[in-house]
C-alpha cells in the first residue's frame, strides 16, 4: 500500500497542486491550487468536495458519510454506472451499478487555469464482469478549479450492442432545501418515483417540500439552483444527457437514513443522467460522453 501511494505522489502530483493521503476507503487526492480545493478520492472515482477560492463548498459530504472500503459514500459526485437506479432485469444486483463503489486508478494529472486537469479509469475485475459482462472501461476526466467539468466517457469495445444507464449523481449543498428554487425545469414532463411514476408536468420553479424523487425528461438544457440562504446559485450545464434527476429524501425519510440523519436540508441532488429512456444503445466502437459543467455564480 505504501509503494502505491509513493507512486501516486512521484507521478500524479500536477505540480504539487494534488497531494496524495491514505483515507478510510483508500488513496486520496487532495487539491490546493490558485483557483480552487478539492478532496476525491480512488474509490468509486469520487469527488468528494469541490470550493471554488473564496466560495462556500459547493459540494456535500454527508457528516454521517461512511468512508470504508466497499460501501457506497454519500455526498460528492457518485459515478452511477453502467446502470441507473436498480438493474432492469436483476433485483438481486446492486443499486446504481458497480462503479460507485469499484476501484479507479489515475490516467493524467496536470496543472490547468489555476486548477488541476485529472483523468481516471475502472479498474475491471471478475466481479464487475460477472455483473456487466461488456468490454467497457469508462474514464472519468475532471477538470476542478474555478469551475467544474466533469466527463464520463464509455466506449464499446466488445462485438456486441449494449445498453447503457449512468447519472454523475452530483449532492450540492445549500443552506436550507426547503427554501431553494431551481430554474430552467419549467414546462418539462417529469416522471415521479414517490408517485409510481406518474408523470406531470413543471410548472414554474421546482420547490422541494417533501421528499422528492423525479426524472425530468428532455431536460438537456442548464438549470439553476438558487439558493436564498447562502445567497448564491448554482449554475450547472450539461451534454450527452436528456434527463435531469432532481432528489432529496425529505424530512422522514431523511432522518432515518443512517448516513443523512438531521443533514436532510443541507443539499439537494441534481443529477445528469442517462436513465430510463434516455439509456443509450451503443454498437460495437460507439462512444458517449456524459458531461456536468458547475459554476457558482451571485
Amino acid at each position: 500500500m505504501n509503494a502505491w501511494l509513493e507512486k501516486l505522489r512521484e507521478r500524479f502530483h500536477a505540480g504539487g497542486r494534488l497531494h496524495w493521503t491514505m483515507g478510510p476507503a483508500g488513496p486520496e487526492a487532495r487539491l490546493q491550487a490558485p483557483a480552487a480545493e478539492g478532496r476525491l478520492t480512488l474509490q468509486g472515482g469520487q469527488l468528494l468536495q469541490w470550493r471554488p477560492q473564496g466560495a462556500d463548498p459547493v459540494l456535500w459530504l454527508s457528516p454521517r458519510a461512511r468512508l470504508a472500503p466497499g460501501a457506497a459514500i454519500r455526498g460528492g459526485v457518485p459515478v452511477c454506472w453502467p446502470w441507473f437506479g436498480p438493474h432492469p432485469e436483476r433485483v438481486d444486483f446492486p443499486a446504481h451499478g458497480f462503479a460507485r463503489t469499484a476501484r479507479w486508478e489515475p490516467l493524467a494529472a496536470v496543472p490547468e487555469r489555476g486548477g488541476v486537469r485529472l483523468s481516471l479509469a475502472l479498474v475491471r475485475d471478475a466481479a464487475s464482469y460477472h455483473l456487466f459482462p461488456h468490454r467497457a472501461r469508462p474514464t472519468l476526466e475532471l477538470h476542478l478549479g474555478e469551475t467544474l467539468e466533469m466527463a464520463l466517457i464509455t466506449r464499446n469495445e466488445d462485438r456486441r450492442p449494449f445498453t447503457l444507464g449512468q447519472a454523475l449523481h452530483a449532492y450540492f449543498q445549500v443552506g436550507d432545501v426547503q427554501c431553494i428554487r431551481i430554474h430552467g425545469l419549467a414546462g418539462r414532463a417529469y416522471l415521479d418515483k414517490t408517485r409510481g411514476l406518474r408523470r406531470f408536468t413543471q410548472h414554474g420553479p421546482v420547490r422541494l417540500e417533501g421528499e422528492t424523487d423525479r426524472v425530468y425528461l428532455g431536460a438537456g438544457g442548464p438549470v439553476t439552483i438558487e439558493d436564498p440562504a447562502l445567497g448564491r446559485a448554482i449554475r450547472v450545464e450539461k451534454a450527452g444527457s436528456a434527463t435531469t434527476v432532481v432528489w432529496n429524501p425529505g424530512e422522514a425519510k431523511g432522518r432515518a437514513m443512517g448516513d443523512v440523519g438531521e443533514a436532510w436540508r443541507e443539499f439537494v441532488c441534481v443529477e445528469a443522467a442517462n436513465a430510463l429512456a434516455d439509456a443509450r444503445a451503443l454498437v460495437p466502437g460507439a462512444v458517449h460522453r456524459l458531461v456536468m459543467r458547475c459554476a457558482v455564480v451571485p
